[in-house]
């Protein structure tokens, strides 16, 4: 919902403003997750990690995951945990949780190639609705 960014009941230029920047920080918060964790779980060369994850599969995941921990860990411990690290401490802490993710959760789902549409196997030929129906008045 936060990478929606447009919100129709925001009639407001400034909530509509807070919901944009709202979207931008999101946005990144979520690239510098893909980053790290392609950069940490590599796939075989042939693939691009960060490529293959998928943008939805990881919100859905943190969204699952987040509220989970929110009622098993208080929100004090979170602060002394990581509200003092330096950005060298906290990419080091990033970096070590993206070792523990389930790469297969968040990859993208390829489509298979197109199935061709089956051929018609009737005797009959299409015939339209006009042409029914102007038989039909024909023979009244």
């Amino acid at each position: 919902m936060s990478l929606h960014g447009e919100i129709a009941t925001l009639t407001y230029p400034p909530a509509a403003l807070l919901a944009c920047a709202i979207a931008f920080v999101t946005y990144n918060v979520m690239s510098v997750v893909k980053s790290t964790i392609a950069q940490v779980q590599a796939l075989p060369a042939h693939q691009e990690t960060r490529d293959n994850l998928s943008m939805y599969y990881l919100a859905s995941e943190i969204a699952v995951v987040s509220q989970g921990m929110q009622i098993a860990i208080p929100s004090h411990q979170w602060r002394q945990r990581y509200a003092e690290l330096s950005a060298q401490h906290m990419a080091e802490a990033l970096k070590n949780h993206a070792r523990h993710v389930r790469l297969k959760r968040c990859l993208k789902d390829r489509r298979g190639p197109k199935k061709r549409p089956p051929k018609r196997t009737g005797r009959k030929s299409h015939v339209s609705t006009a042409r029914v129906l102007a038989t039909r008045r024909q023979r009244e």
